[in-house]
């Protein structure tokens, strides 16, 4: 982890539903002590082989993110800027910016915090949890239109979804699980459960109602595959999300969250060699990375337009200018590291940083990202 070890005890204990709590015998709950059961240490000793999986399953993509970092690194000197450049039948003209960005953004910090920050001068302007870890990769961050903060903390071997609101509060669990998601209208939620280490059931795709409560639910049909980022469609209709395989296949896929089936029925958007799938921004469009490498020359880390149906490239948007901005993450790729703000068309990018992370934003048309705070490795828009 970024920062440290985890302090989850500092997170509150929510009063809706009661999280795991530490034993006799044991140490915060994560160890069992000598004298404890043969099932628990069954339990514990499954969890354990769990977590050597998933983490076997992420080797390869951790290869493929040190190859795009140092490609990143050999590119220092390629500045940052937009380009008319297209590819097959993209469309021309430099791209524009719209209105206003939001002007508060949420972040998750290198001291396990979760912040309400400016996003015009990085000023924090209040805490709204502390000691928020998880064991899936970072933690992840939603926000609704309406003003919920919703993100997912590991207690002891388990994970929960939590809410807080926007203007502070005492966080309290929605749903054992993780990778929180919104949906623009604010009305669905969505999250992947059994992505704990103590977890005996596939992962899947769960979308909350939150006015009915009515859930519905995607799943895999084995432990083979594992969910590595959610993200909704403009229209709330779609959720894309990206996956690792048992025989290190990594994909996007794009769940019809009106129909019922399987997550492996789900559309898979070709996307071609070194484009990593960052989110939507339109139905129809998707942002992208773009590794491009050269002979005889450094590579580029371009940020561009991809059409959803094909995997198609439409429009180079900037290229990212390492280190600072070397997006890839061996849990993430770049999904959740990049969010765009459909309305605005302005752009967060949780870079690499200085060690411990850093928030950038970029708008439709500026020549280069701006920094708005370090420390910080988790960014989502709070609305305006």
């Amino acid at each position: 982890m970024i920062g440290g070890a985890p302090r989850t005890a500092d997170l509150p204990a929510p009063d809706d539903v009661p999280l795991p709590q530490s034993t006799p015998g044991h140490s915060d709950g994560l160890a069992p002590a000598a004298g404890d059961s043969a099932s628990a240490q069954a339990l514990i000793e499954e969890a354990r082989q769990r977590q050597r999986r998933r983490r076997r399953r992420y080797l390869l993509v951790a290869a493929l993110v040190l190859v795009a970092t140092m490609l990143g690194f050999a590119a220092r000197g390629v500045s940052g800027r937009t380009t008319a450049r297209t590819t097959g039948s993209a469309s021309t003209g430099p791209p524009q910016h719209v209105g206003a960005m939001p002007a508060r953004i949420v972040v998750w910090t290198s001291d396990f915090r979760v912040e309400v920050v400016s996003s015009r001068t990085g000023r924090v302007l209040r805490t709204l949890a502390t000691g928020v870890a998880e064991i899936h990769g970072l933690p992840h961050l939603a926000v609704s239109p309406s003003g919920v903060v919703y993100f997912d903390a590991a207690r002891g071997i388990r994970q929960w979804v939590m809410r807080v609101p926007l203007a502070g509060g005492r966080p309290v669990v929605v749903a054992e699980g993780c990778m929180p998601a919104i949906s623009p209208n604010g009305q669905l939620l969505a999250f992947v459960t059994n992505c704990d280490a103590a977890a005996r059931a596939p992962e899947a795709i769960a979308v909350r109602n939150l006015a009915t409560g009515r859930e519905m639910r995607w799943a895999y049909g084995s432990h083979d595959h594992a969910v590595s980022a959610i993200s909704w469609s403009p229209d709330d209709r779609s959720l894309s999300f990206t996956f690792v395989g048992s025989q290190f296949e990594t994909g996007t896929r794009v769940l019809d969250t009106r129909s019922a089936g399987t997550l492996l029925r789900a559309s898979p958007i070709p996307l071609g060699r070194g484009v990593q799938w960052a989110g939507y921004l339109t139905p129809r469009v998707g942002l992208a990375v773009v590794v491009r490498p050269s002979l005889g020359h450094a590579g580029r880390v371009v940020l561009a337009e991809v059409a959803v149906s094909n995997g198609r490239l439409l429009r180079q948007l900037i290229t990212l200018a390492p280190p600072e901005l070397a997006t890839a993450n061996i849990y993430d790729g770049t999904e959740n590291a990049i969010i765009a703000d459909p309305t605005s068309r302005a752009v967060l990018i949780a870079g690499v940083g200085h060690g411990s992370g850093a928030i950038y934003r970029w708008a439709f048309g500026m020549a280069k990202p701006v920094m708005i705070i370090s420390g910080s490795s988790r960014a989502v828009w709070a609305g305006r």
